[in-house]
């Protein structure tokens, strides 16, 4: 059969995705489905062979998510076409997790993604998605329907990193109806996901509702969105150098930045690092009213004041000269943690073991540590001259307000010892033997 424009114009895209994957992979994955994209997409992986070093290896893994009715004949579909290709094949069956309020496509794309990393084998491999034109427009639309900034216009990038390897999408600039021709054009047989045609979900009614028109209208649209795509992603990697520059600039810990340097950058600026500061932290963006609060409540606020905002599990607060961004914790401090000598427990998501020291430390066994004391409980650190109250001692030492309820006082028959874990009264400390709190990890 001799190719047709068509053919050759697919192939040769193809081929020039190559050039964005460098060094070349030793090992790769295919998510597949049994569409007639992914089923095009392992047809071109296993025919040009000359992509690829004589060492390379490749399997196909399809996720089974127990959505559709039909799901064990497409895994059995696409087990023989493996075979028919010589390709090693894996069914994974996942259960979606619904818990933390994610849709059934969230929810599926997340397991997804789970299972096909546990097939990764770091640097030297590579996972293949069938992403094409058509979804990256989709994509790209479901963006601007959330009103998304930069890192969300990028919508799909040809590699990135993923589960210690990369992730590949050599067909993102090529469209669906050319990868269906090619696929008429080779015989090759695809099923079809019958819940494609349901516009209840968003990318469905762009799917069959909007491109097309827009698509009829300006035939070079599905060009021109990846050309957006990849400028808005050239956009985002400069205000992501600038954020880190300006995250150096402004840093006072890893999760805090200083208000004093924050107060002298642009509005805009400060507000990019903010995000920056935030996802760093929590991994995920956070929302316009939450970074407008920040602007505009927390960095004008006095510095004894303490304001604080909540979102998604976070808080955003401030302490002195700095805005911080902090876990939010589900559970306060209470009673007593009874502890012994060579026996390890769990305190501030760390393992600690008390052990007699060979030097400075307690000078008597501690019994437990208290967190039911009021804060104006006097002490004398035996680092500082004179007695003060705890409320002082936690703020000479610069400890936040909202850590403070976490750190315990060390105990024994009833008398205060100090600090937990490591300031004792000035009446409880030893240069010589003693005993120490020392943490594991």
């Amino acid at each position: 059969m001799k190719p047709s424009s068509c053919t050759v114009s697919l192939e040769q895209r193809f081929r020039e995705a190559f050039l964005y994957l460098d060094p070349a992979p030793r090992h790769g994955v295919i998510a597949l489905s049994g569409g007639a994209d992914s089923v095009v997409l392992a047809w071109l992986l296993t025919h040009l062979k000359s992509l690829f070093s004589d060492d390379f290896m490749l399997e196909a893994v399809y996720v089974h998510h127990g959505i559709s009715s039909h799901a064990d004949e497409w895994a059995q579909f696409c087990s023989s076409y493996a075979a028919s290709l010589g390709i090693p094949f894996t069914c994974e069956r996942v259960k979606l997790d619904y818990s933390n309020g994610d849709g059934v496509e969230a929810a599926a794309r997340r397991a997804r993604y789970e299972v096909l990393g546990r097939h990764m084998r770091g640097s030297e491999s590579v996972l293949f998605t069938a992403h094409h034109a058509n979804d990256q427009a989709e994509t790209f639309m479901l963006a601007l329907k959330r009103g998304s900034g930069l890192p969300g216009l990028a919508s799909m990038q040809t590699v990135r990193d993923f589960a210690g390897g990369r992730l590949f999408r050599p067909m993102l600039k090529i469209s669906r109806s050319d990868i269906e021709q090619f696929a008429l054009e080779h015989d090759l047989s695809y099923v079809t996901d019958d819940s494609n045609a349901d516009e209840h979900y968003d990318r469905n009614f762009l799917r069959h509702r909007i491109i097309p028109l827009l698509q009829e209208r300006f035939p070079g649209f599905l060009d021109m969105v990846g050309y957006s795509a990849g400028y808005i992603a050239e956009a985002d990697m400069i205000v992501s150098q600038v954020a880190e520059s300006d995250f150096s600039a402004c840093r006072l810990t890893d999760s805090s930045l200083r208000i004093s340097e924050l107060s002298s950058l642009s509005a805009p600026r400060a507000a990019n690092v903010l995000r920056y500061l935030w996802h760093r932290v929590t991994g995920s963006y956070p929302s316009r009213s939450l970074i407008k609060s920040v602007l505009n409540e927390i960095i004008p606020a006095r510095c004894d004041a303490s304001p604080c905002f909540v979102e998604d599990g976070y808080s955003c607060r401030r302490f002195r000269d700095g805005v911080y961004v902090v876990r939010e914790q589900e559970q306060s401090y209470k009673g007593r943690i009874r502890v012994e000598t060579g026996c390890i427990f769990e305190l501030g998501g760390h393992h600690w073991i008390l052990e007699q020291s060979s030097g400075c430390g307690f000078a008597e066994l501690p019994e437990y540590l208290s967190f039911d004391y009021p804060f104006s409980t006097v002490l004398h650190p035996y680092t500082r001259q004179h007695s003060r109250s705890l409320k002082k001692i936690f703020s000479e030492l610069n400890i936040p307000v909202w850590e403070r309820t976490g750190i315990p006082l060390v105990v024994s028959k009833d008398a205060v010892l100090g600090i937990f874990p490591e300031l004792p009264n000035r009446s409880c400390f030893t240069g010589e033997n003693g005993y120490i709190f020392r943490r594991l990890d």
